[in-house]
């Protein structure tokens, strides 16, 4: 007894308008001779923003819908160059991606600076009366540290020449030649000279006439 018309109802699902972005965080370290990753990560979601601590890969968003970041950064161990920027790099996957704007990303950058140290020579502070005879320095000092100090020689490194020798005889001022002497570090066969700030100090001693 009826003429029956039908109209279909529904509603549509549309992307969600909200800003989605992931930052890797930026960090620098001294020269210590380990190898060095910074698994820091910032996302931003609308107007919420997470920075997970060190190593978190998995950040929620609405529901149970994720975005997991995997590190392809290379660790970082000797100085970097100055040039170098935007190299914590990283992939990510976003669960049910076709309902979320795509996400910007922006890489931090990974650094390692110079190590200072300094390398003093040997100063005789006491004038030395004319006798004849030949005197000299050949011995220096430098200041060491550990790797979790930042600054002086590593106790995995070594430093050459053993020896800065400066020797006289007529009177007069002699100078160590710290300053002008091309020290070599290492750790092992490795040269990590680069890897230092070396500061030299020169040392030596002065002749004068004999008061007899």
């Amino acid at each position: 007894n009826y003429a029956i018309t039908k109209k279909d109802g529904g509603f549509e699902i549309v992307k969600n308008t909200k800003t989605l972005s992931i930052t890797s965080e930026t960090q620098s370290w001294v020269y210590n001779g380990e190898e060095h990753t910074y698994e820091v990560y910032t996302v931003v979601y609308g107007d919420q923003t997470t920075t997970g601590t060190e190593g978190q890969k998995v950040f929620t968003l609405d529901g149970n819908d994720t975005v997991t970041i995997t590190s392809t950064a290379t660790a970082v161990k000797n100085v970097t160059a100055e040039d170098t920027a935007n190299n914590n790099t990283f992939e990510y996957e976003l669960s049910n991606a076709a309902g979320y704007q795509t996400p910007e990303t922006t890489f931090g950058t990974l650094t390692v600076t110079a190590r200072p140290i300094t390398i003093t020579g040997t100063t005789i502070e006491e004038a030395i009366e004319y006798d004849g005879q030949t005197h000299s320095v050949d011995a220096y000092t430098y200041n060491e540290g550990t790797a979790e100090e930042e600054e002086g020689l590593l106790p995995t490194d070594t430093i050459t020449p053993a020896k800065v020798e400066k020797t006289g005889t007529e009177v007069g001022k002699y100078t160590q030649d710290i300053q002008g002497t091309e020290f070599t570090i290492k750790n092992g066969e490795d040269d990590v000279t680069a890897n230092y700030a070396i500061t030299k100090k020169d040392g030596g001693f002065e002749i004068v006439k004999n008061t007899k």
